[in-house]
Order: C-alpha cells, then structure tokens, then sequence
C-alpha cells in the first residue's frame, strides 16, 4: 500500500497504471439513480465487463426546442 493512501485509494493507483492512467467507468443516469433509491435500494453493485480500446470521443451539447422548464422569452 501508498503510504498516505486508503485501500480504496489504493486500487484506485493500480487501475490507473493497470489501464495507463485511464480508469474504466460506466454512467447511470440520474433518473434511473432516482428510481433505485425510490424503490429502497440502498447500494448497488455495477459489473462492467468491456474491452479496452483506443478511440476518440466527443461531447454532445444540444437543446431541444420546447424542452427547457424556464419560460423562454421571445
């Protein structure tokens, strides 16, 4: 163990030379987050299974008329 660091923290490091500094991850959204916790749940346990390759991504930002909650003004 990395003096200094918590085991969590630990495995954490050793992903991140495992992977070259890229730590795997996966998103859940927040309204499906909102629905486990609705229906009781009070942990999660998320397996990914993925292989790792090199590619590039991009962020998406978009609006769609008539979706926003504000009023919008003319």
């Amino acid at each position: 163990m990395i003096e200094g660091l918590s085991e969590s923290a630990e495995d954490i490091h050793e992903m991140q030379e495992k992977y070259s500094g890229r730590i795997p991850g996966a998103n859940l959204h927040y309204k499906d987050a909102v629905e486990l916790v609705t229906e009781g749940a009070s942990e999660v346990c998320l397996v990914v299974e993925q292989d790792v390759t090199a590619c590039r991504s991009r962020n998406v930002v978009a609006r769609i008329e008539g979706t926003d909650k504000k009023k919008m003004r003319s």
